[in-house]
């Protein structure tokens, strides 16, 4: 599990978000496929699953099917949280 930290006047930006592996936890970061990455990679862009599905020429069931599987596999709690956790294993840049 990886967690994200912040203070009471946490920065909103996901730039600025710090994200750290759960003491003990000895877990590597996860391994996304080619199109989650792409998916990933337009999420942190900030667009939204129909925009990304018209981007990359896919349905938007087929958008959300990899999110949630990119999701799973980092064991994120929202949309937010994956975002900040593809930008801090390196998956995508913002």
């Amino acid at each position: 599990m990886l967690r994200l930290v912040g203070g009471r006047n946490a920065p909103t930006s996901i730039q600025a978000l710090s994200v750290t592996p759960e003491p003990g936890s000895g877990r590597a970061a996860p391994r996304f496929s080619p199109r989650e990455t792409d998916c990933l990679a337009l999420l942190v862009q900030g667009l939204t699953d129909q925009a990304i599905a018209t981007r990359l020429a896919i349905s938007h069931a087929t958008v959300r099917f990899h999110l949630d599987s990119a999701r799973r596999k980092a064991d994120a709690r929202s949309r937010t949280h994956l975002a900040a956790l593809a930008v801090a294993c390196g998956a995508a840049s913002p």
